[in-house]
């Protein structure tokens, strides 16, 4: 298996054994599944809308599919690796790019599928399997996808047609083709113990309810007869084209939804199944209306197989009547006929027992719609069956296997009957001969703009909350308790970052109005938290101190314009040594913000930091001072190539509590 992705070939990027293509009956959209995995070494992630073609082997002579990329769902699955699980259609999805509206009178179908090319098919298909030279008197399409236009001119002439992974459009006499090979015990057809045969019957129903929506009867005329008080009268059904006359004066009647009762003789209102007059000008008693039109009268059909009945009897003995009734609700469904068709299509589907399977196969040459034979002695079946999908599954890293779906031949035509009945219903609208396409077209064009400015290498691209980032020292009280640190997170911050120097013992919890903070790094000095998308406005840290008893000093940062998606790494040390070094290989990727924080007893030196390779890269942007000389700094990384090494040195005038510590945050700023 051979994976071209925008033409070229990415079948190491794909992970082994996630690709797995279905591959359905004909008109129906093939799909493929596959799942890239990104991280920092290897940042390769295809787009949506690119073109696949999958190839059974390094020849690049069978195709196994092709279509575009539709959909992307990416999920962080473990520290720097995304996983992307990737969601392909076949070409059938470029054609539904454009709405058909046109209408055809005295053409072949062959002559309307080349107008169809020239006018809505994209650049690169073509007709050349189309083979239907028959003649349409008229047919209209009512602003369709041009694949669901294919479909309805092959339904008018019992056709099929799909598009094959070359882009050609295939458009045939329906007729199963048999497949190549049968499947037989021990000849190598198929891998012995995958081959299931299912037998069900708990579908059974030979007894169909379908209620419909609502029908439109002959002309009907009833009579009412006025009290001499009433003024608003039942019409007993949902009348159109409605008239009424009093006493043989015909009755000027307005629609009770949207018009005024003052121009009018009387309203009428179809939903409530009433007539009004005006108010206070009840008819005489003894006046007789006259009330006519076409009412809407609900489909209500009832349709039973009486030879599935006794057979049912006859399997199930005297425990029984032999009746499976089964309700259908649906609406769409407008005439008597269009409801026995669809109680006809449920009977020849389920109203004896079902069978169905499936086998595996490494052999090339199935597909669906084929009519394949399985002759198994060891499990007494000689019968055909349909193949319905062919799912094709990655084996390894380049090799694949089929997984074969199978069905009567009495399902596979159940399901050509439903598909037909859900066209009809796209049929309701009416395309008139003097109606027109109000057209808007964008025009694109090409302005030449001169412009002169200074380019500015900016000192701090990225924003630092500047309102009191040292939170100072706090000393806790005896047992466990919580301590409350209030803090204002400015309107655009989306990361707060709160480093801890000093901390004895460290903190159980860390939250920020009421959410718990990430814990990055892992010292007892220092120590970092961090916390995506904090709420904005004054609120309160809680530190959680478990076991009783604190001492710490604490700095707290929000920032904005970070990629908060990506938080690259925390590392630390906890040393006396006068100097601390960090190898960065992130920054050689995106440019990032290192966070460094450092409990140190210095009052001479202060923290530095320091790039042997290129000094020019690091960048201080905010640093704090605490009362008894330790010190928190943030720096920014510019984005260079090659791995950096990055750390921080101090004149050393104290023996105890000297570290310091790195956590990098991706940042979003372009290169400068």
């Amino acid at each position: 298996m051979i994976i071209h992705i925008d033409g070229i070939d990415r079948t190491k990027k794909v992970k082994a054994n996630s690709t797995k293509i279905e591959n359905i009956l004909t008109r129906r959209r093939d799909s493929c599944f596959f799942i890239v995995e990104e991280n920092t070494g290897d940042p390769y992630v295809p787009a949506i809308g690119k073109e696949i073609i999958i190839y059974s082997d390094s020849t690049l002579t069978t195709k196994l599919f092709g279509g575009v990329i539709t959909e992307i769902d990416s999920t962080p699955i473990s520290f720097g690796t995304i996983q992307h699980k990737i969601r392909c259609q076949d070409y059938t999805r470029l054609l539904d790019r454009r709405l058909v509206p046109d209408t055809y009178e005295n053409q072949t179908i062959d002559a309307i599928i080349a107008d169809l090319k020239t006018q809505f098919m994209p650049n690169g298909f073509t007709i050349n399997n189309v083979d239907a030279n028959i003649l349409i008197k008229y047919i209209s399409f009512n602003y369709k996808p041009l694949s669901k236009v294919l479909e309805e001119l092959a339904n008018e002439v019992n056709y099929d047609w799909y598009v094959d992974y070359d882009k050609d459009i295939h458009f045939f006499a329906k007729d199963i083709v048999t497949a190549p090979f049968d499947i037989i015990d021990n000849d190598g057809s198929y891998m012995y113990n995958s081959l299931i045969i299912r037998k069900d019957n708990t579908q059974i129903r030979n007894s169909i309810i379908i209620r419909g929506g609502e029908y439109e009867a002959s002309q009907l005329t009833i009579e009412l007869e006025a009290s001499g008080v009433d003024w608003v009268f039942p019409t007993q059904y949902k009348f159109r084209d409605f008239t009424a006359s009093l006493t043989g004066q015909v009755l000027d009647i307005g629609d009770h939804a949207t018009d005024p009762a003052s121009e009018h003789d009387a309203l009428h209102d179809i939903n409530e199944k009433i007539l009004i007059m005006p108010q206070g000008k009840a008819p005489t008693a003894g006046s007789i209306f006259k009330l006519a039109g076409k009412p809407l009268l609900p489909v209500i059909v009832k349709y039973k197989d009486n030879t599935a009945i006794q057979a049912m009897i006859s399997a199930e003995g005297n425990i029984g009547s032999g009746i499976y009734e089964y309700l259908i609700e649906d609406k769409s469904i407008n005439s008597k006929e269009g409801a026995r068709q669809r109680a006809q299509a449920e009977i020849l589907a389920y109203a004896t027992t079902l069978t169905e399977g499936e086998f595996i196969t490494e052999t090339d040459g199935l597909v669906s719609g084929m009519k394949i034979l399985i002759n198994s002695s060891s499990r007494n079946i000689n019968e055909s069956y349909v193949i319905n999908k062919v799912t094709t599954i990655q084996f390894g890293t380049t090799g694949h296997r089929y997984l074969i779906s199978l069905v009567t031949t009495r399902t596979f035509d159940l399901i050509d009957v439903l598909q037909r009945l859900l066209l009809e219903s796209t049929k309701k609208i009416e395309i008139k001969e003097n109606e027109t396409i109000d057209l808007a077209v964008n025009i694109e064009e090409d302005i030449t703009v001169t412009d002169e400015w200074e380019v500015l290498t900016p000192t701090a691209p990225i924003v630092v909350e500047a309102n009191g980032d040292d939170r100072g020292q706090y000393a806790g009280g005896v047992g466990d308790h919580t301590e409350i640190i209030p803090f204002t997170v400015p309107v655009g911050s989306n990361l707060l970052v709160v480093v801890f120097c000093r901390t004895v013992p460290v903190p159980s919890e860390v939250r920020y109005d009421g959410v718990a903070m990430t814990l990055a790094v892992n010292e007892n000095d220092p120590r970092i938290y961090y916390l995506i998308d904090p709420s904005t406005g004054s609120n309160n840290l809680e530190v959680d101190i478990n076991p009783g008893g604190a001492d710490f000093l604490v700095t707290l940062h929000a920032l904005s314009g970070m990629n908060t998606a990506d938080i690259l790494e925390g590392t630390a040390t906890d040393s006396a040594s006068p100097q601390f070094t960090q190898t960065i290989a992130q920054a050689s990727r995106i440019e990032s913000i290192m966070f460094m924080g450092a409990g140190l007893e210095d009052t001479s030196g202060g923290v530095g930091a320091f790039d042997p390779d290129d000094s020019r890269i690091v960048e201080v942007l905010d640093e704090n001072a605490h009362t008894n000389g330790r010190y928190t700094t943030i720096y920014r990384i510019f984005k260079t190539p090659g791995d950096k090494t990055i750390g921080s040195t101090y004149d050393e005038t104290a023996t105890t509590d000297r570290g310091a510590v790195f956590a990098l945050f991706n940042g979003n700023n372009p290169e400068t």
